[in-house]
């Protein structure tokens, strides 16, 4: 089965550490999680123009150039949905994080896949970003937030409940 989540929160809110935990939990499990960004390839096509992927260098401007880049990729072709789509068609099965910002490209998913999850991974005390794409994080309404306000061991158990309660993922025995 596919279990299909967009996971969004802040910057440097928890949102891979989070993914890690569930691959982590789910792999001696055989259930395989795949880890998708739409602005993945944008990053791809941004370093043949010089800029670099590295964390350290997401400022706002990074940011808001990406975003351009996007948009145009999404008016000229939808290029971020078609890629993620075709990402999930590739395999039958498994836990698909996917990580959008923009409200449009979040509605399009789901209704692209009906039982999408919208999550939310919030932490206090980091610094917001104020460009385009993330302060359109605010603007979607979630069906379950995690409050990643505590130990990686209470993250982990978040994130077990999630998975089997909240995303009902099932182990084929």
């Amino acid at each position: 089965m596919k279990h299909i989540v967009v996971i969004n929160g802040i910057g440097r809110s928890g949102k891979d550490t989070f993914v890690q935990i569930c691959q982590d939990i789910l792999k001696p499990l055989h259930v395989p999680v795949y880890n998708l960004s739409s602005i993945d390839p944008v990053k791809e096509a941004a370093e043949h123009l010089d800029l670099p992927r590295n964390p350290e260098h997401k400022t706002d401007a990074v940011r808001e150039f990406w975003y351009d880049i996007k948009m145009a990729w999404v008016k000229y072709n939808d290029g971020p949905f078609n890629y993620l789509k075709s990402n999930i068609g590739k395999y039958p099965e498994g836990v698909f994080f996917l990580h959008i910002r923009e409200v449009d490209e979040v509605e399009k998913v789901v209704k692209a896949f009906p039982g999408t999850i919208k999550l939310e991974v919030s932490r206090e005390n980091v610094d917001q970003l104020f460009n385009r794409a993330d302060t359109q994080v605010r603007k979607i309404k979630y069906d379950l937030e995690i409050k990643n306000d505590g130990t990686l061991e209470e993250l982990k158990k978040k994130a077990e409940d999630f998975l089997f309660k909240d995303l009902g993922v099932r182990v084929n025995a």
